[in-house]
C-alpha cells in the first residue's frame, strides 16, 4: 500500500514502468543508482556545483562527471547543461541535479532540466531531499518529454522519523542490474556458483525491510497532502520574507543570493 501511495504521490498512479524502493535515506538512494545505473568509469555524468555532497561523491567514484557551475548569486547556469550535453555528442548518460538548493533555497526547473536531458540521449535524476517538503512533485510532468527518470529523498525532510528513504525510477534501467547491498531479500536462490537475483524493487532491498519507518513515511507524505502544498508554500514565503527583511534591517549582516526570487524555498544563507 505504501509504494502505491508513493506512486500516486507523485502522479504515477498505474504507471508500471516505474519501481519505488525503500532506502534509509537519499545518500544511500543515490549512491544505490550510482552504483547500479553505471557500467563503467568512462560513462559521463552531469551534476553541478550546487548539489549536496549525497549527490557528488557518489558519482564521482562510479563515473565520469562534468560539474556545471553557478553564477555569482548562485543560481545554476542552466545553459551550460545543454551547452555540454551537445558538446559531448549524446554520450552523457545521466544529469543529475538537486531540486532545490539546501544551502540558498532556489528551485531549479527540472522539467525544462530533464527535456534537455532527453533531447540528448540521457536522462534525470532529481535529488528531491530538499524539494520534497515544500512543492508538490509531478514526476509525469507535462507530457511534452519532460518526465522525471528517477527520484531519491529522504522522509525526515518529510517531517517523518529518521531512517527512511526512497528512490522512484524506470524498471527498464534498474531490471537487468546487480543490486548495490547484497543479501539476504534481494535473492531468490543461492548455489555455491550461481545467485538468482529477486524481482524489482525486492533486489533492491537485502536485509530486514524498516518496515515502521516506511508506515511512518507514508502517514507524513499523507499528512502534507491533507494540509496542501499551496498553504505550505503560502506560510513558508511568510516566513522566509519576515526572516529576509528582519536580516536586512540589521546593518552588520550580509545576505547571500537573490533575496528577491520568488521561486526561492525558506533557506537563507547570511554572513
Amino acid at each position: 500500500k505504501c509504494r502505491d501511495y508513493v506512486k500516486e504521490y507523485f502522479n504515477l498512479r498505474d504507471d508500471d514502468r516505474y519501481t519505488v524502493i525503500f532506502t534509509k535515506n537519499t545518500t544511500e538512494g543515490i549512491n544505490l543508482l550510482a552504483n547500479a545505473l553505471i557500467n563503467s568509469k568512462y560513462d559521463k555524468v552531469i551534476t553541478t556545483r550546487m548539489e549536496h555532497h549525497a549527490n557528488d561523491l557518489p558519482w564521482r567514484y562510479n563515473a565520469n562527471v562534468i560539474y556545471i557551475d553557478v553564477d555569482n548569486q548562485g543560481k545554476l547556469k542552466i545553459d551550460d547543461i545543454e551547452e555540454q550535453l551537445i558538446k559531448n555528442r549524446g554520450e552523457v548518460k545521466f544529469v543529475s541535479v538537486t531540486g532545490a538548493s539546501n544551502v540558498t533555497g532556489y528551485v531549479n526547473p527540472i522539467h525544462h532540466i530533464a527535456k534537455l536531458a532527453h533531447k540528448y540521449g540521457a536522462k534525470i535524476i532529481v535529488d528531491a531531499a530538499q524539494l520534497a517538503p515544500h512543492r508538490e512533485i509531478n514526476m509525469k510532468g507535462t507530457g511534452n518529454d519532460d518526465a522525471i527518470d528517477f527520484l531519491a529523498l529522504s522522509a525526515h525532510k518529510m517531517y517523518a522519523p529518521y531512517g527512511t528513504g526512497v528512490v522512484v525510477g524506470l524498471k527498464e534501467d534498474l531490471e537487468d542490474k546487480e543490486p548495490f547491498l547484497k543479501g539476504g531479500g534481494a535473492v531468490d536462490l543461492v548455489f555455491d556458483y550461481d545467485i538468482y537475483w529477486s524481482e524489482l524493487p525486492s533486489k533492491f532491498e537485502a536485509g530486514t525491510p524498516n518496515y515502521l519507518g516506511v508506515v511512518a513515511m507514508y502517514t507524513a507524505m499523507n499528512k502534507l497532502k491533507e494540509i496542501g502544498f499551496d498553504k505550505i508554500q503560502e506560510h513558508e514565503e511568510l516566513l522566509k520574507n519576515r526572516l529576509i527583511k528582519g536580516l536586512k534591517d540589521i546593518d552588520r549582516v550580509v545576505l547571500y543570493g537573490d533575496s528577491n526570487d520568488k521561486n526561492r524555498l525558506g533557506v537563507i544563507t547570511f554572513n
